[in-house]
């Protein structure tokens, strides 16, 4: 399936706009069922930021600020489900992003 300009957008649950995510699920907004990201129904409809691909104007992230992401996001998980910290305790993408940037400054390159 293409977009309006053109690119390749792969029709599965992971590009619907149905689609919803919790911490740890991916979840159909139509049937309320957890779903693979590359599960597939007749009811897919593009998600709409995926229309919008190809525009120009967008920002990309550092990869050293992935990295720190992923890093602090999987270890807090880790400590959750070892209970070394409360659920109350998890720290938000956003409280994530801003310790990065107080550290190192913007996340995303300049072009």
């Amino acid at each position: 399936m293409k977009n309006k300009n053109g690119i390749e957008i792969k029709a599965c649950c992971a590009s619907c706009q149905h689609r919803l995510m919790t911490v740890d699920d991916r979840i159909c907004g139509l049937t309320k069922a957890s779903v693979a990201s590359d599960y597939s129904c007749n009811r897919w409809r593009m998600e709409k930021l995926l229309q919008n691909a190809g525009n120009g104007g967008g920002k990309v992230k550092k990869w050293q600020y992935l990295c720190f992401f992923m890093e602090h996001w999987i270890k807090q998980r880790n400590d959750l489900e070892a209970g070394r910290i409360d659920p109350t305790k998890l720290l938000s993408v956003e409280q994530i992003r801003k310790e990065y940037n107080e550290l190192h400054g913007s996340e995303f390159i300049n072009i």
